[in-house]
Order: C-alpha cells, then structure tokens, then sequence
C-alpha cells in the first residue's frame, strides 16, 4: 500500500506539473492559427481547474504515505517534498491576495515545483 500510495503522488505530481507545457503547447498553436490549439485549449482549462485539487491531493496522500511507510510523522527525505507542496498551495492561495506578491507568485510556485522535482529525485535514490 505503501508502494502505490508513493507512485500514486509520483503520477498527481506529474499531473501537476504537466499543467505548464500544456499551456505553452496551446499558446505556440494558437500563435501559428494551427487548429489543434481549440484542443490543447480545452486540455489546459480542465487541467488547470483540476490543478488545485491535485495538489490537495497530493498533501493527502503524502501525509498518509509518510505516516504508513514511517509508523508516525517523522522528518524524513519526503518531508521535504511534502513541506514544499504546501509550500506551493499557501503561495498559490496568498500571492492572490497579498497585493505586492499578486505578480510574482507564479514564478515563485514554478521555482517551487523545480525544487520539488529535486527532492523527489533525492527521496526515490
């Protein structure tokens, strides 16, 4: 169980992060007048109306993850990944908000997700 919750957080993650390529892949398309852009349009709005409930999901099951494979919640490799995803959702939740922070939240959150990769290398090795 254990096992499959890691690789579930692995595809989520995945998901995640796909949402950024999808975008650029429907911008370069709708530049060129190439009709495949209506397409990955409509791929970019669900994913990222999806994105924020994938990351809440991703806390989920890496808080249960983390509790099943450690027999409680102790500082750990994935620890880092964990604190940087939620990290990236208060980010995500205030850089809308705060007034100075509304127009470099996003680099920040794609920083962010860049480190997460980085830990996720280090947590599987």
């Amino acid at each position: 169980m254990v096992d499959f919750l890691g690789w579930l957080n692995i595809f989520l993650i995945l998901f995640a992060i796909a949402l950024y390529p999808v975008k650029k892949a429907s911008m370069i398309f709708l530049r060129k007048n190439i009709i495949k852009s209506i397409k990955w349009i409509k791929y970019y709005r669900i994913m990222s109306t999806l994105h924020p409930y994938v990351g809440g999901l991703i806390v989920l099951v890496g808080c249960l993850h983390s509790y099943l494979a450690m027999g409680g919640f102790k500082l750990h490799s994935g620890s880092f990944i964990l604190g940087t995803v939620i990290l990236m959702g208060m980010i995500a939740i205030l850089g809308r908000k705060i007034k100075g922070f509304n127009k470099s939240w996003r680099l920040t959150h794609k920083i962010l997700g860049v480190f997460v990769f980085a830990f996720i290398i280090n947590h599987l090795l």
